[in-house]
C-alpha cells in the first residue's frame, strides 16, 4: 500500500562522509539550520537531565543519552510517538548490535 523511496538516503551515503555526516544535509537547513541546532540542544539537555540535577559539581557528559530519554527527545522535536512506537524504537536500539555481540 505504501512505498518508501530510500534513494535520497542511499545517494547521500554514496556522496561521502561517515557517521551522521551524509544525513545532516537531509535536515532542513543542514548543519547551520535551526532544526539541527535544536536537535543538538535537546540532546545535550537530555544528557544533563540524566545526571544528578541537584548538584553544583561539574557534570561530565559522555555523549550518550539513556534509552529512557528517547521519548522526551522525540516530543521536544514535535513528534509524539505512541507507546507502541516508543517500545519499537527502544527494542531496535537495544538489539541493534545483537548479531555482533550476541
Amino acid at each position: 500500500m505504501w512505498e518508501i523511496d530510500v534513494n535520497p538516503i542511499d545517494d547521500a551515503i554514496v556522496m561521502g562522509g561517515e557517521g551522521i555526516e551524509p544525513f545532516i544535509n537531509l535536515i532542513e537547513g543542514g548543519r547551520e539550520g535551526q532544526t539541527y541546532q535544536d536537535m543538538r540542544d535537546f540532546f545535550y539537555y537530555s544528557m544533563i537531565r540524566s545526571k544528578d540535577e541537584n548538584t553544583t559539581k561539574t557534570r561530565k557528559l559522555d555523549g550518550t543519552v539513556p534509552l529512557d530519554e528517547l521519548p522526551n527527545l522525540m516530543r521536544a522535536m514535535g513528534h509524539y510517538p505512541t507507546e507502541f512506537e516508543i517500545e519499537n524504537m527502544k527494542d531496535e536500539i537495544k538489539y541493534s548490535n545483537f548479531s555482533e555481540t550476541g
